[in-house]
């Protein structure tokens, strides 16, 4: 069975991209596009990968991090953004 990943990113291109390019590499593929339905999502499937946007709808990329280390501890998972922010010390460029 291939791995599973959960791609959170209320642009639908995006989700499309890493979907696309997660598939290539023989990982599946489910999407949500804010942190409610991410939750919903990682509460009822395991996942073996989630990569989340910084900035969505209803809130912080980093608040689904720490959920998922609460709720789901075990599922990897990475943050990206195209926002960069010299006052987030995980996001400022050295």
């Amino acid at each position: 069975m291939n791995p599973v990943a959960l791609v959170v990113d209320d642009e639908p291109h995006i989700c499309e991209l890493l979907s696309m390019t997660l598939e290539r590499m023989d990982i599946s593929t489910r999407t949500c596009n804010d942190i409610a339905s991410a939750k919903q999502a990682l509460a009822k499937t395991q996942y073996d990968l989630c990569l989340t946007d910084m900035r969505l709808p209803d809130g912080d990329g980093l608040e689904l991090v720490e959920w998922i280390q609460r709720e789901v501890p075990g599922t990897p998972v990475a943050v990206i953004t195209a926002h960069v922010s010299a006052s987030n010390p995980y996001l400022a460029r050295s």
